[in-house]
């Protein structure tokens, strides 16, 4: 009887028990689930707010040092010059103001640039006893990435040298498109495209030579240069017809007066002379076809208010430096016009200054489908 008693007396402090642990249990386990999702949660928030990309390590740049970047190639037309003369200007804009440009080679072309208004410090010069470093691997294209470009100067300047001279040589490039695009994602500070352009602009010459728009004076004239490289490539000759039909474009686009002005080379240029000026042309339309010194020909593209460049470094960077208001570019064009597949890829103008994705706003890519202009698709 007293063993009934005590188990009756048991079994409601037992089930109290069990009902107070499964309870506790339960806190636990609600708990645990409500600081793992809020865990979860954060981790999401955190990963949610990386970056996409991360700002790049900081490159020796010898603030207390002089550097001083020599422009050692020789050779070349005045187009392949300038690339490297702009090559040398945008290391030392990224750089930083320890590394200073000496006076380039005399042997670079002097008829459209003052070369003692290229260097960044006219009295500055590499000692004798300064150690020389060498940027000398051919890099027709530019570097492939900014991570590209950081990797090949932290392996060769050394992070504690003090008065070092760069020697820059054998088509090692930092192309324009290059600066535009490392400025547009981050990677350089803002202006140094712009620093770097203004920079050469400034040493330009051959603005002042302008005598190609002595006979259109008139402000209401808008002045198109269309430049046609001969001399060397006269198979150019086969695109003609292409730029007809972007200059008939042109004449639709642009209301009123307009003076066309082409300019090729005294080489291989008979077609030029014969057939440059035919195409359709609307009352208040004027076009000439002439071919003159480099510094004249380098001011008229210079000073246009349109320029339609062609496979030539020359007229773009005439489009680069000058300022007109629009510079139009067909990249796709077979400017070798051959029955070679590799020919024609090779005679395409190729990004060796921008993309067809990344370009400054004033240039305008296209492409010339049938008797259509298109604009370029992003690529």
């Amino acid at each position: 009887m007293v063993s009934r008693i005590k188990v009756l007396l048991l079994l409601p402090l037992t089930v109290i028990a069990l009902l107070c642990c499964t309870g506790v249990l339960y806190l636990l386990t609600n708990v645990n689930v409500k600081i793992t999702n809020e865990l979860k949660l954060q981790i999401n928030k955190n990963a949610f707010v990386l970056p996409v990309t991360t700002a790049p390590p900081t490159m020796p740049k010898n603030i207390n040092n002089n550097v001083v970047v020599k422009v050692m190639r020789h050779g070349g037309r005045t187009g392949h010059q300038l690339k490297d003369i702009a090559s040398a200007v945008a290391l030392t804009k990224i750089m930083g103001s320890s590394w200073m440009l000496a006076t380039p080679s005399r042997e670079f072309t002097e008829e459209i640039i003052s070369i003692q208004d290229i260097a960044t410090n006219k009295s500055i010069c590499c000692g004798n006893d300064w150690p020389i470093i060498h940027f000398d691997e051919t890099r027709w294209s530019g570097f492939e990435s900014y991570a590209a470009f950081e990797e090949y100067v932290n392996q060769k300047v050394p992070v504690l040298a003090r008065n070092l001279c760069v020697q820059v040589s054998n088509s090692w490039r930092i192309q324009m498109h290059n600066l535009f695009s490392w400025e547009k994602n981050g990677f350089v500070s803002n202006g140094t495209y712009e620093a770097t352009r203004k920079h050469i602009q400034n040493a330009v010459t051959a603005k002042d030579h302008n005598l190609y728009w002595n006979d259109t004076d008139d402000p209401g004239v808008t002045r198109v240069v269309v430049h046609q490289r001969r001399g060397d490539r006269s198979r150019q000759s086969k695109t003609m017809g292409k730029f007809h039909i972007l200059m008939e474009k042109i004449t639709e686009w642009h209301k009123g007066k307009l003076a066309f002005h082409i300019i090729t080379e005294p080489k291989n240029s008979e077609d030029v002379f014969e057939n440059g000026c035919k195409f359709p042309q609307r009352p208040g339309v004027s076009c000439i076809v002439s071919t003159r010194t480099l510094a004249q020909d380098f001011g008229a593209m210079f000073s246009s208010d349109i320029l339609v460049v062609t496979s030539s470094s020359l007229s773009i960077w005439a489009g680069i430096l000058g300022e007109q208001t629009t510079v139009y570019w067909m990249p796709n064009l077979n400017y070798k016009n051959t029955g070679n597949l590799k020919s024609q890829s090779n005679g395409k103008l190729k990004s060796q200054f921008f993309s067809v994705c990344e370009h400054p706003p004033e240039f305008k890519c296209l492409n010339i489908v049938g008797n259509k202009t298109v604009e370029c698709g992003c690529s």
